[in-house]
């Protein structure tokens, strides 16, 4: 998951606007004409995938966002979600206007690929009170080689914070198995989607578990429970470790 607490530049001659970290720096805001970026290096290929919450209290002309490789505006790369000015890719231009969270899933490299070494956030609204904005969360840029639209199996993914150089966990079926010795160590399903993530361990008693988002922070922590509840959790890809006597065991799940 990209990491959103970093500096944010103004780009092109657009930018008028500001933005703002909210909720723990897990959430940017940008409004007022802002058109900024954050830097970011990724190889465009043909299964690069962007991911990502958004939501707008007031629309202005233009929302979207893109994987840039320059600092000059380009309809033709540029993602259009929201807005009332016809510029940009538009086949994901469906925001409902409601002020609620909306997961978009943009299959970039069907409309272009090559080098970014940006991503670009856009609350264009430079006529009339200026005043649109545009909030993002959860954005992920991954490679989507099976095309099912989420970040799993062998897939590869870029995370800020850290940066993943091995394969996520392989999913087998609906389960991810973990093993330490002799231990099995289970969770399913997987990914999650009603909010109920059941934990499997056979022949040891876990103590504690603990659960990290791909930040590397601490998003619930408690006793060990064989069904944890995870419907507060944004979707996205987590960490689960789980503390057996002095060993510790982890598995990555993803929350849809």
């Amino acid at each position: 998951m990209v990491d959103l607490d970093t500096d944010y530049n103004s780009f092109a001659t657009q930018d008028n606007g500001e933005d703002a970290l909210l909720n723990g720096n897990t959430e940017l805001r940008i409004r007022n004409n802002a058109w900024k970026f954050i830097d970011f290096d990724y190889s465009v290929t043909s299964n690069a995938v962007i991911q990502f919450d958004f939501r707008s209290t007031i629309q202005g002309e233009i929302h979207g966002i893109t994987l840039e490789s320059d600092n000059t505006l380009s309809s033709n790369i540029s993602f259009k979600v929201h807005g009332t000015q016809n510029w940009g890719i538009q086949d994901f231009d469906n925001y409902p206007n409601n002020g609620q969270w909306v997961t978009y899933t943009i299959d970039v490299g069907n409309f272009y690929t090559g080098t970014a070494d940006r991503i670009l956030f856009i609350a264009d609204h430079d006529s009339g009170p200026s005043s649109g904005d545009s909030f993002f969360r959860n954005v992920t840029v991954f490679e989507d080689a099976n095309s099912n639209g989420v970040c799993d199996g062998q897939e590869s993914s870029r995370f800020d914070g850290f940066t993943e150089t091995t394969p996520l966990a392989p999913i087998q079926g609906n389960v991810a198995v973990d093993e330490i010795g002799s231990l099995d160590f289970e969770i399913f399903p997987n990914p999650v989607i009603k909010g109920a993530l059941s934990i499997s361990l056979i022949g040891a008693e876990a103590q504690d578990l603990t659960i990290y988002n791909m930040l590397g922070q601490v998003v619930k922590q408690g006793s060990f429970e064989n069904v944890v509840d995870v419907s507060q959790l944004n979707a996205g890809v987590y960490l689960l470790e789980i503390t057996v006597g002095d060993d510790k065991m982890n598995k990555r799940f993803i929350k849809q």
